[in-house]
């Protein structure tokens, strides 16, 4: 049994150095656990893992899952739905022309 001063040096050891590289929380357990033992190891090592500053900088950011698309609805008559932007101030270009996007994604031109 470890005690409670030399837990977290065994776990930074464990999972810090050269030799272990800083592996996921599940391995960083397996080597602890091999040698040491403490009530609630597992925790602590899940949570020094989680903790570990050069992990969340390094971690691969692309396993967020993308958000499921949304279906439009079809529009039957012309100018039954108005969405309206709100934008601004704006500051027209020269010719005084401003252009608004609208729902089909052409754009609008007002003089």
């Amino acid at each position: 049994m470890v005690p409670q001063s030399f837990r977290e040096k065994v776990i930074a050891m464990s999972h810090d150095s050269l030799l272990a590289s800083h592996r996921s929380a599940g391995k960083t357990y397996a080597r602890v656990q091999s040698e040491f033992y403490w009530p609630g190891i597992h925790n602590h090592c899940v949570r020094y893992t989680a903790s570990c500053d050069l992990c969340q900088r390094n971690a691969s950011k692309g396993l967020v899952a993308k958000a499921p698309l949304g279906k439009m609805p079809l529009i039957g008559t012309p100018f039954s739905t108005v969405c309206v932007e709100l934008v601004g101030p704006i500051n027209p270009p020269s010719g005084g022309y401003t252009l608004c996007p609208n729902k089909t994604s052409t754009f609008l031109f007002f003089k």
